[in-house]
């Protein structure tokens, strides 16, 4: 029976993603995890292609991390102040690009879904 979900291989991941080679695979894993309830990875997943699921499933995992990386900012930065030292991030929309456009590989994954997240085209009917 042919294979119907990608699995996570930490060692393929962070050769992918070397500023990632002193995360543990654990938190990779987690990671990898979270990004499944993003994207289907079953049988069933709009993306059949596993290859590319793959590819998506990664840069989703990447988006995950690095967006840990940076501790309790959620958001993009929106304004700094260097006296004192004053941080504000503007709060990302969950369901648009701003939650994937805190990260290169969050916008690199919301551009590549692109032919997925699309519908068919309606024509009105004419008068």
């Amino acid at each position: 029976m042919a294979q119907s979900v990608v699995i996570f291989d930490p060692a393929e991941f962070k050769e992918i993603y070397p500023q990632f080679e002193n995360v543990s695979d654990a938190a990779c894993g987690f990671a990898f995890s979270q990004a499944e309830l993003y994207l289907d990875n079953s049988a069933k997943s709009p993306v059949s292609n596993l290859e590319k699921r793959k590819i998506l499933l990664y840069l989703l995992t990447c988006h995950i991390l690095t967006l840990k990386e940076r501790g309790d900012a959620v958001g993009s930065l929106s304004n700094a102040t260097e006296g004192s030292v004053s941080v504000g991030y503007s709060v990302p929309n969950i369901a648009g690009a701003e939650f994937f456009s805190q990260t290169q590989c969050g916008m690199a994954f919301w551009q590549a879904i692109k032919p997925y997240k699309l519908g068919g085209l309606y024509f009105a009917k004419c008068c």
